[in-house]
C-alpha cells in the first residue's frame, strides 16, 4: 500500500470519528440541557395562552422541557377551571399533557406548538338551569382568535393552531351541580384547523352508565366541522355521530338503566346541518334479530325508522318532528311445521310533533299514528313472548288508530285503534277413511284505548267482539261469536269473559292463542283471568258491585 492511500484511508476514517464525536456530543447535551433549562418562566406563558383561547383560568403545577423526539414542554396536572355559572368543578383535568414545539417559531421570539396531546384528561360537559352549555362559550370564546391552519408550513402574522387530540379521555355529562350516571369512557378526541375559519373535530367513545354494570355498549363516533360566526346561534355545523356495534339488552342499560329483556343488535346514525341556532336533522335507527332474551323465536324481528326536524335554540329544542317506521307481516299458510309464507302486507307507523326542550320529555307534543298496518305484524311481535303461538296461525284484515302525547293529555299518552281482522287457523279432522283440512276463521272487530288506569297511570282498554256470519267459502268455517275485554299496564294482563261467552269462543282462543286459557277452570259463566307479567295466571269469578238500597222516608 502506498504512503498515498494510507494517507486517504486515515483521512476517511478521522472523518467518520469527528462526526461520531459530534453525534454523541449532541446526544449528550440534548439529555443534559433539559435539567439546566429554567423552564419554570414559561409556565406563566404556556398558562396564561391557553387560557386566553378557551376563556377560563387554566392552572399548571410544573414544567418540564424535553428535547427527544421532538422539543417541546410537558405540563403536570393541568387543571381548566369552570365559569362560575356552571359549577365549581372543573371543566378540564389531566394528570400529564405534552406540547411539541414549532421549533421555528422560536427564531421569531413566538412560542407555537405543532401538537398538544393529553393523557387520560377527565372533561365536564354541563348543561345550566337556563339550559346553557359551559362549551358554549369555551367555542365563542375560540372563534374570536385569529389563528392559521395547524397544516400551513410556513409561519404568518397569526399563529398556527395546534393539533390538539386526547386518548382514553372520560366525559362526564352533569346538569348544574348534579352529575348524572351518564358519561363516554375510553375517548379519542381530535381537534385542528384546516382553515382560518373552520374547525373540524373528531371523536370516538364507548358510551357508558355508571349505575349499571353494562359493559359492551358498542362504538359512538361523532365528526363534526364547524365555521366562525360572531353570534353562537349563527355557528355553522355539520356533524355527524354513529353508534354501532350495539346489543339491545346493553343499550336498554346506558338508555333506560337496566336490562329491558330485549336481545339483537342496534345502529343509529344522526345527522346535523345548518347552524347551532337553526339546522336540520335526520336520524335512522336499524335494529336486527330482535326477540325477548327467554327463548329464540322462529322469525326474529327488525325495525327500520327515520327521522327528521328542525333544531332550534342552539340544538335544545325540536320541531316538525316526523318519523316513520315502515311494517310487513307475513301471512303464513300450511301446517304449523311447514307454513310457507302467502304474501305481504305493508303499513306504516308515525310519530310527529314538537319536542320545546331536549331535556324535558313532559313538554313535548306529540301524535302517533297507525295506518294500515296489517295484524299480522302484531302476531308477529305477540310470538317473541310465546312459543305456543301456532306458527300457522295467521292474520288479515288491517289496523288504523292515532294517539296523542302533551299539554292535553296531562303528560300521559292517550287515544285509539281500531282492527277489523280474522284470525284463521288450519284445522286437521281425521275420519274413517280420509282426513280433511279445514280453515276455522274468528273474525274479529277490536277497539284499543289509552286512558288511566286510576292509579296515575296508563293502561291499554282492548274490547274485542265476534261476529257470527259464516264464511261463503265452505273450507273455511266461522265460529260462534263471543265478547273479551282486556286491560293491560305496567302490572300485567287483565281479561274479563262475559257470562254469554261461549264454550266454543273459549276454545278457538285457547287454539290461536294458547296463553290467554291457562289454567281455564271447568264450567261456564262469567269469568276474569290475571297474569301479573312474568307470574301465574290467576282466574276467579268478578265481584259484583255492591247495591245500596234506598232508605224509605219517615
Amino acid at each position: 500500500m502506498t504512503t498515498l492511500e494510507t494517507k486517504s484511508g486515515m483521512s476517511v476514517l478521522r472523518k467518520r470519528l469527528v462526526i461520531a464525536a459530534c453525534v454523541l456530543l449532541a446526544l449528550v447535551v440534548l439529555a443534559l440541557l433539559p435539567p439546566l433549562v429554567n423552564v419554570n418562566r414559561f409556565q406563566r406563558r404556556i398558562a396564561s395562552s391557553i387560557s386566553r383561547s378557551v376563556g377560563r383560568p387554566v392552572h399548571l403545577d410544573s414544567v418540564s422541557m424535553t428535547l427527544l423526539p421532538l422539543p417541546g414542554f410537558t405540563l403536570e396536572n393541568f387543571v381548566v377551571s369552570e365559569d362560575p355559572q356552571f359549577g365549581s368543578e372543573p371543566v378540564m383535568r389531566a394528570d400529564e399533557v405534552k406540547a411539541t414545539l414549532r421549533v421555528s417559531s422560536l427564531w421569531r421570539g413566538k412560542l407555537e406548538f405543532s401538537t398538544i396531546s393529553l393523557t387520560a384528561p377527565s372533561v365536564n360537559l354541563v348543561r345550566n338551569a337556563a339550559g346553557r352549555w359551559n362549551l358554549e362559550t369555551i367555542l365563542l370564546q375560540a372563534s374570536q382568535i385569529d389563528a392559521a391552519p395547524t397544516q400551513q408550513k410556513r409561519a404568518g402574522s397569526t399563529p398556527r393552531f395546534p393539533y390538539i387530540e386526547a386518548t382514553d379521555a372520560r366525559v362526564n355529562v352533569k346538569l348544574g351541580d348534579e352529575k348524572t350516571p351518564f358519561s363516554l369512557t375510553g375517548a379519542e378526541f381530535a381537534l385542528w384547523l384546516p382553515d382560518p375559519q373552520e374547525w373540524r373535530l373528531r371523536l370516538k367513545a364507548k358510551p357508558a352508565r355508571t349505575d349499571t354494570d353494562a359493559s359492551d355498549t358498542g362504538e359512538l363516533r361523532v365528526e363534526a366541522t364547524l365555521r366562525r360566526a360572531a353570534k353562537m346561534s349563527d355557528v355553522p355545523i355539520q356533524a355527524e355521530a354513529v353508534w354501532r356495534r350495539t346489543p339491545l339488552g346493553e343499550a336498554s342499560k346506558v338508555l333506560v338503566g337496566y336490562d329491558a329483556g330485549w336481545r339483537g343488535d342496534a345502529a343509529a346514525e344522526v345527522k346535523v346541518d345548518g347552524t347551532l341556532g337553526d339546522a336540520s336533522v335526520t336520524a335512522t335507527l336499524h335494529m336486527t334479530d330482535v326477540r325477548r332474551s327467554d327463548f329464540v323465536p322462529t322469525r326474529l324481528m327488525e325495525i327500520d325508522a327515520h327521522c327528521e326536524a328542525r333544531a332550534t335554540g342552539v340544538l335544545r329544542e325540536l320541531r316538525g318532528l316526523r318519523c316513520s317506521i315502515p311494517v310487513d307481516a307475513a301471512a303464513l299458510t300450511g301446517t304449523e311445521a311447514g307454513g310457507q309464507i302467502e304474501g305481504v302486507n305493508a303499513g306504516t307507523l308515525a310519530l310527529t310533533g314538537d319536542l320545546p326542550s331536549l331535556f324535558d320529555w313532559k313538554s313535548a307534543d306529540l301524535q302517533a299514528s297507525l295506518a294500515g298496518v296489517a295484524p299480522g305484524y302484531a302476531l308477529d311481535w305477540l310470538r317473541l313472548f310465546s312459543q305456543r303461538i301456532p306458527q300457522s296461525l295467521s292474520a288479515t284484515g288491517e289496523m288504523h288508530g292515532t294517539f296523542s302525547y302533551g299539554p292535553g293529555t296531562a303528560g300521559l299518552w292517550a287515544g285509539s285503534a281500531t282492527c277489523d281482522c280474522a284470525l284463521s287457523l288450519p284445522v286437521t279432522t281425521r275420519g274413517a277413511v280420509l282426513s280433511k283440512t279445514t280453515t276455522e276463521r274468528l273474525p274479529i272487530h277490536a277497539d284499543a284505548t289509552i286512558g288511566s288506569d286510576g292509579t296515575g297511570g296508563r293502561s291499554l282498554q282492548i274490547v274485542a267482539s265476534v261476529s257470527h256470519a259464516l264464511h261463503p267459502d265452505k273450507t273455511v268455517a266461522d265460529l260462534p261469536g263471543g265478547d273479551a275485554e282486556a286491560s293491560i299496564n305496567g302490572e300485567g294482563l287483565r281479561v274479563h269473559y262475559p257470562a254469554t261467552t261461549s264454550t266454543e269462543f273459549l276454545e278457538a282462543l285457547e287454539r290461536r292463542l294458547p296463553p290467554l286459557m291457562d289454567g281455564l277452570p271447568e264450567g261456564s259463566g262469567e269469568w276474569v283471568s290475571y297474569r301479573p307479567w312474568g307470574g301465574t295466571q290467576i282466574w276467579s269469578k268478578p265481584v259484583a258491585a255492591p247495591v245500596h238500597k234506598r232508605g224509605h222516608r219517615g
